[in-house]
């Protein structure tokens, strides 16, 4: 199965990207090892992360990063694994998908 991340996703990426370099002053290769593991993971097992919400008819799944406490937000649409939102937990709240 193929994985793709959406505009947002990648936004969310890019921003945690900026902070790491900001507060590290290195790139987060942490962050982008567990991606690629994670990625992997959901390629071959789609079903890994927990159900999280239903939304717009679509079931959105959550799986956690636990090095990096990044959680992935995801769905799955045929043969393409689509992840919605990359959120960290120190956000204390979680990514607003739309009204049902």
């Amino acid at each position: 199965m193929k994985v793709e991340l959406s505009p947002r996703a990648k936004r969310e990426l890019e921003r945690i990207v900026e902070w790491w370099q900001t507060e590290y002053g290195e790139p987060p290769k942490k962050v982008f090892a567990e991606l690629r593991v994670a990625a992997r993971l959901l390629a071959s097992f789609p079903e890994q992360g927990g159900r999280y919400a239903l939304v717009r008819g679509h079931q959105v799944r959550r799986l956690l990063l636990r090095e990096s406490q990044i959680h992935l937000y995801y769905r799955v649409d045929d043969s393409v694994v689509r992840l919605l939102a990359i959120w960290s937990t120190a956000r204390r709240r979680a990514p607003r998908f739309g009204k049902p």
